[in-house]
């Protein structure tokens, strides 16, 4: 059985994993019974409404216990893409889990023949879960994934109701409906399947809204709803036209079934066109129609429901760790991880296992795993271990241990050799640790494009720190819920680029137990300004507006008495000595009045930009003091 539909069979009887805040809640003493329990299974990354339903459906858990999301493809090579989406909406709105499956990658091959999938086989197993609400099948893409899951146990009929968000407009729609032709074979099978079915055809039900109205109410309240906006700014259409999104209304229509006609009718054929043939008259389904919001029409109280939820979203907490997600907008709550875990590797005094994980907007974190050979079974420290620019998760992780020279993966050709320090997050696991080496975002075999993202991000409302922390924040909870790892016990480290990731990974969490940045630009930004040389870090390293809230040290300051690592050089080109000067002037007075003031330690030799193995030994004092 695949490792992804493993871990959902294990994943299904949670319940709905919690948002950013406790008030999305069911009210104390209201009846759970009348949540709906609700797979949704989507195409989402084709259009823009999908990522509106997911959302509506996470912010009313009391209408709906969601137990899994299933990815459809809505075209070729299009699933992954789907999949990865899925993530990027459960990421922004800071849930945990929620089981996201992949599905088929093409159509039916024929009416009798399922395409087996991990989001076939999850849809079959919930159904036999027992549950308190009704289970309901909710498809917004191709039928596909339905389908085959009636196909593979047409007992299932019996178990779970079908709401399908696809076909003509009713009754006298002519074809071309999207969903439809994405896979006519297998709306066919869910029409003549006998289970109860609820059709939502897009062209009769109109949930529209316009980019002014969208950015009025959503820009600037927390990060799914900046993103959700987001999807609407970059559509074809002027800001005061209405644009419908018609998987937001099939997920409304659920919550507010008062608003809709439930019309009972004997299922058509379906020809290929995609229009009705009612001379075939087959098992009855009923049709729901006519819920109509826009508004440059009237009243709007569904949407007003939806911005209301979202507005109530905002985070509002004032320690230092909630503060700093919202400057680079990334969701305060623990991220999930859904991780992939690959072959073991035995070297040298240490065993690597590669282990990957989807992430927010559309990518997958590649990263290994290292162990101490003869481990002892009782759970070990772990550290996450991250690479400069030029670095990535091969080099972190390579049996040889020493300065060499080192080419990375995707790295642009030709290009000057550059000494740098190998092997060191191996060196770690035979020294004692779990280590985590990820290649982080726009670096090594994930594009070497930081550069392009980073001002992607600044120009949507996000920030490549906020995102790039998100990842190994990521990282952090696949540690913390490994049998190996003492989850209290989890440190961050990282050389120059992941020097600066982790002075804002571990600024973003508390879970984390030690902070390391090296040669990371740590000190002060406005000092960077005014005396070092700005032109020397990438777009990645500056976060819009910061200043505003804080300096470096009054971020380190807050931490106290978290214990922390600062390697910074003297003649480091990162950081001028007087910026880190800066920082300790804040940071040292927190930490004596919080009665640790050796957890705070500053290696600053001389030196150039680089880790040195004299780096790495005062590293390993640190980690071996406080881990």
């Amino acid at each position: 059985m695949p490792a992804e539909c493993k871990a959902a069979r294990r994943a299904v009887p949670r319940l709905l994993g919690f948002l950013a805040l406790t008030f999305l809640l069911a009210a104390p003493g209201q009846a759970r019974a009348a949540a709906m329990r609700l797979i949704i299974d989507t195409d989402a990354a084709l259009e823009r409404d999908d990522q509106h339903a997911i959302a509506y459906a996470l912010l009313f858990p009391e209408k709906f216990e969601i137990l899994g999301l299933t990815a459809v493809h809505s075209g070729e090579n299009t699933l992954e893409g789907n999949f990865r989406e899925v993530h990027t909406v459960l990421g922004l709105a800071g849930v945990r889990g929620i089981p996201v499956l992949r599905g088929a990658e093409h159509p039916l091959p024929s009416a009798r023949a399922a395409v087996e999938s991990p989001a076939a086989r999850f849809i079959v197993d919930a159904s036999k879960l027992k549950g308190e609400g009704p289970l309901v099948i909710l498809g917004l893409g191709a039928a596909t994934n339905l389908a085959s899951a009636l196909l593979i146990d047409p007992s299932l009929k019996e178990r779970a109701e079908f709401v399908w968000l696809g076909g003509a407009d009713w009754p006298e729609g002519e074809g071309g409906e999207h969903n439809s032709l994405l896979d006519l074979e297998a709306q066919r099978v869910l029409m003549a399947s006998g289970a109860r079915l609820s059709l939502i055809p897009p062209g009769n039900n109109h949930m529209a809204t316009t980019r002014w109205v969208q950015g009025e109410r959503l820009r600037g309240l927390n990060p799914l709803a900046d993103y959700l906006n987001l999807l609407l700014v970059l559509n074809r259409f002027p800001d005061s036209e209405s644009f419908n999104l018609p998987a937001l209304a099939a997920v409304a229509a659920l919550a507010h079934p008062e608003r809709v006609a439930r019309l009972k009718a004997k299922a058509p054929w379906v020809d290929e066109r995609g229009a009705w043939d009612f001379s075939h008259p087959g098992a009855e389904i009923e049709v729901l129609t006519g819920l109509d919001e826009d508004p440059a029409r009237g009243p709007c109280p569904v949407w007003e429901e939806f911005y209301g939820r979202l507005r109530e979203a905002a985070p509002r907490g004032n320690s230092i760790y909630e503060r700093v997600c919202r400057v680079l907008n990334v969701p305060t709550a623990a991220p999930d991880v859904q991780a992939v875990e690959g072959k073991v590797e035995r070297f040298r005094g240490f065993t690597r296992q590669e282990v990957r994980w989807p992430t927010i907007f559309g990518e997958e974190v590649p990263a290994f795993v290292c162990r101490p050979e003869n481990a002892p079974e009782r759970p070990l420290p772990a550290v996450i271990c991250l690479s400069g620019t030029g670095g990535d998760r091969f080099v972190l992780t390579e049996e040889m241990f020493g300065i060499a020279d080192y080419r990375s993966l995707g790295r642009p050709t030709p290009q000057e050799p550059h000494m740098r320090l190998h092997g060191w997050a191996s060196e770690l696991a035979r020294r004692g640790y779990v280590t985590l080496a990820l290649t982080q975002r726009g670096l090594g075999d994930r594009g070497f494009n930081e550069d392009r993202q980073s001002k992607a991000y600044l120009i949507e409302g996000f920030t490549a720190q906020g995102v790039l922390a998100y990842e190994i924040r990521q990282g952090l909870s696949y540690l913390q819920a490994r049998p190996d790892v003492d989850s209290s016990r989890v440190g961050c480290t990282g050389m120059s680029f992941g020097g600066i990731t982790t002075f804002f990974a571990t600024a973003c969490d508390p879970r984390f137990a030690a902070a390391a940045p090296l040669c990371g630009g740590v000190g002060s930004w406005r000092r960077m300004i005014q005396l070092g040389d700005p032109g020397y870090h990438g777009v990645y390293w500056w976060v819009p507006g910061i200043l505003q809230h804080f300096d470096q040290g009054d971020i380190v300051a807050a931490q106290a008495p978290r214990p922390y690592f600062i390697a910074a050089p003297l003649e480091d080109i990162g950081m001028p000595s007087q910026g880190v000067e800066e920082l300790l002037e804040k940071a040292q007075p927190a930490y004596h009045h919080a009665g640790a003031p050796d957890n705070l330690v500053a290696w600053r030799p001389h030196g150039e930009h680089g880790f040195t193995l004299e780096m790495f030994e005062e590293l390993v004092k640190f980690l071996d003091a406080h881990l």
